[in-house]
């Protein structure tokens, strides 16, 4: 019997294709609930599938495909396989230690399920893309697969290239459909905000070019006249790195044009003037760069929520949540 032949990446078949995949996870995952003793497989692919200009600004990012290793303490089930890629080749030492914090399962059985494969790639592109462009790669992790469909993959985060690699290999990822990653932005999470009834800092989303941004801030500011700064977001930033603080009151330039001391037309150039002064959270970023993230991306402005002052009248909290 022939193999249906593969779709192509981001083509409606690969999509429909992938939600075949899925819909198996959830009852692979309920019978391995009710008998962990049988055989299944751990795709794990750590790969950190954002915009490589976000990456670059975060210490230590070449590391972050070692934070998903605590998946190693899968091997505790004992038919369970773990099949590990990365880039470069992982510390043996390292392996060492988690293989040890198993009690109860001696190291050398674990490490007999556990196949551990890298790309020989330190470049700062997508694991999953290396993968990709490694077709002889591809085989030797779907060699290992040998538990039908009680297999899927794990992922840092899941973009179309998870996607496309998960209807290479035949099985499903425990995490949310790519076509749905939007919600998670800047602007989708405001958006979310206020369909639940949820208040969300004042401000403008789906901005999508510097004329939007420029626009979002004048009407922000007219609407907020005692506003003292604000803050632009890009949109599939994280960390914070995608930050950057506009100073209103702060500028000589554009107190000048605060509500009531200038038209709407007027401060709309001057902030437009302004936005090369954005201050930066990621050291090193010029308005050139940001710009043309921003114009990549989209993103947000917000009022910036000042924090409490000397009486404690205010008080602000981030609360933050990942959820899978």
């Amino acid at each position: 019997m022939s193999m249906a032949p593969i779709p192509p990446p981001g083509s409606d078949a690969e999509i429909r294709r992938f939600h075949e995949l899925q819909e198996q996870l959830r009852a692979s995952f309920l019978r391995f609930s009710r008998d962990p003793a049988q055989p299944y497989t751990a795709v794990v692919i750590p790969s950190q599938s954002f915009d490589p200009r976000e990456l670059a600004k975060i210490p230590g990012v070449a590391h972050y495909e070692e934070r998903s290793l605590f998946n190693l303490m899968l091997l505790r089930h004992p038919r369970l396989n773990v099949v590990y890629v990365t880039s470069k080749r992982l510390n043996p030492l390292i392996i060492d230690y988690y293989l040890h914090q198993m009690r109860g399962v001696p190291s050398e059985h674990a490490r007999r399920r556990l196949l551990l494969l890298d790309c020989d790639d330190a470049s700062t592109r997508p694991l999953t893309s290396k993968i990709l462009e490694r077709p002889r790669l591809i085989q030797r992790i779907k060699e290992r697969i040998q538990t039908g469909d009680m297999a899927h993959m794990v992922v840092f985060n899941c973009s179309p290239l998870e996607r496309s690699l998960a209807v290479k290999l035949g099985i499903p990822i425990n995490a949310c459909d790519p076509d749905l990653a939007s919600l998670g932005s800047k602007t989708g999470s405001r958006q979310i905000f206020k369909e639940a009834g949820l208040r969300p800092a004042p401000g403008r989303e789906g901005l999508r070019d510097t004329g939007d941004l420029v626009d979002a801030l004048e009407e922000l500011w007219r609407e907020r006249p005692a506003m003292r700064r604000a803050v632009v977001k890009l949109d599939d930033s994280f960390s914070g790195e995608g930050n950057a603080i506009l100073e209103l009151r702060g500028d000589p330039a554009l107190a000048s044009v605060a509500p009531g001391e200038a038209s709407p037309a007027a401060r709309a150039r001057a902030l437009r003037e302004a936005l090369p002064r954005l201050r930066f959270e990621a050291r090193g970023l010029t308005w050139p760069e940001y710009q043309a993230q921003f114009e990549a991306m989209g993103g947000v402005c917000e009022q910036w929520l000042d924090a409490p002052d000397d009486a404690g009248a205010l008080e602000k909290r981030s609360p933050s949540v990942q959820l899978r």
